[in-house]
């Protein structure tokens, strides 16, 4: 069995991790890791309101084209004012305008060159102008040229690489997030330099209190964040900590504290065997206790995400106070003016890029749009609804925000 080898910088500032073991050592919220920010989940003040129209100047509605219907929105990313839509149900990529036009289809179903079996998440090299897509089912990484959509390469991971459902592009590197763990190494992420093959092992399944559960675990949104400069963040599932991984340096962008009791930690997990009983997995979102980080917005003024403890949680910490809150009531009140709750409402977090940060209405929200147009203020946008003559010519809606 292999040695797990860490080096841990002085004063807790950063801890530096290549995985070289499958061992499962506890890892309980760790009291002396220090972050760029820091919340005490415990300590929260509270505030009964967080408005849209205070954190961003404007909103567009981009009308998405029916020229081709979109099956699942998987995920959404923008890039040069296009937008992408991963499509996990038709196996591909979408590609429209900011305008809503539809430009492009990016890969296809097959199993030739450039096919691709299933897709799980996509990653833009913003410098290249490339593209590229997870294929699950084949666990290799197509890459397309985004002017035209052309296939140009396969990066096709190593057999001993546990199969994964996201990854990022970053720094001609692929980061890999597993969704399992292999009989001989246990970890969170992989590092695969597109220079040379060589492949880093990164962040022990300890730092996740030594979960290394079934498929289902990872966040909703992947466990793949993003700090206000496009730098990529990691964050697992029963992790409470957020790191930044850059020249073989692993160290903490956020770290989250709080009594023990509210956290899950490592004896509690084990008693669960999400593998031979998928079960136990709703049985452990249903504890009292917090999990996993989603809707991560990160901008230079605040920072913004939501956290579960039984029911959803919205966090948004202000840099320039270095004070966090709990927010009992996100509204929105830029699109609709009826000062709209988001709780538990189909508007869904999609991406941010720059200082723009975009989410979405899917084609089963149209009721959503329809019980609320009265109070929508853009009177385009509103036309276009009214003129609908079924509900199989709405293909979703993206919103796209300027932040203040």
């Amino acid at each position: 069995m292999k040695k797990i080898k860490k080096i841990v910088l002085c004063a807790g500032l950063a801890l530096f991790v290549i995985l070289m073991s499958c061992g499962r050592p506890s890892h309980i919220l760790n009291s002396d890791i220090v972050g760029t920010i820091n919340i005490n989940l415990d300590e929260l003040k509270k505030r009964e309101t967080l408005l849209f129209s205070q954190l961003f100047e404007t909103v567009n509605a981009v009308v998405l084209s029916d020229s081709v219907l979109i099956g699942d929105f998987t995920k959404i990313l923008v890039h040069d004012d296009k937008i992408f839509i991963l499509d996990r149900r038709l196996i591909c990529v979408h590609v429209f305008d900011r305008k809503g036009n539809y430009l492009r289809q990016i890969g296809s179903r097959g199993e030739g060159p450039g096919e691709m079996l299933s897709v799980s998440d996509m990653s833009i090299d913003r410098i290249n102008n490339y593209i590229y897509i997870l294929d699950r089912h084949s666990q290799r990484v197509n890459k397309y040229n985004i002017a035209d959509g052309r296939f140009l390469s396969s990066v096709v991971f190593p057999r001993d690489i546990v199969r994964g459902s996201h990854f990022v592009y970053y720094n001609n590197k692929i980061f890999l997030a597993q969704s399992g763990v292999a009989a001989t190494v246990c970890y969170l992420f992989r590092v695969l330099s597109l220079n040379d093959g060589n492949i880093d092992f990164i962040v022990p399944t300890s730092y996740n209190q030594g979960w290394d559960g079934a498929t289902n675990t990872n966040n909703n949104d992947g466990p793949f964040l993003f700090k206000s400069d496009g730098t990529p963040l990691f964050s697992h599932k029963f992790m409470y900590v957020v790191y930044e991984y850059s020249n073989q340096v692993l160290k903490p962008y956020l770290v989250l504290r709080g009594n023990s009791s509210n956290f899950f930690n490592s004896s509690v997990l084990s008693r669960f065997d999400v593998r031979n009983n998928p079960n136990d997995f709703f049985e452990i979102l249903q504890k009292d206790k917090y999990h996993s980080i989603h809707n991560f917005i990160d901008t230079d003024s605040f920072l913004f995400f939501t956290i579960f403890k039984g029911l959803r949680r919205h966090i948004f910490y202000c840099k320039e106070k270095s004070s966090a809150e709990r927010i009992e009531h996100l509204i929105e009140d830029v699109f609709f003016n009826s000062n709209m709750d988001l709780m538990g409402t189909r508007f869904r977090f999609g991406a941010k890029d720059g200082n723009s940060v975009l989410f979405y209405i899917c084609s089963d929200g149209l009721d959503l749009i329809t019980f609320k147009l009265d109070y929508i203020n853009d009177e385009n946008f509103v036309s276009h609804i009214r003129g609908l003559r079924n509900e199989e010519d709405f293909n979703g809606v993206i919103l796209w925000y300027e932040l203040k």
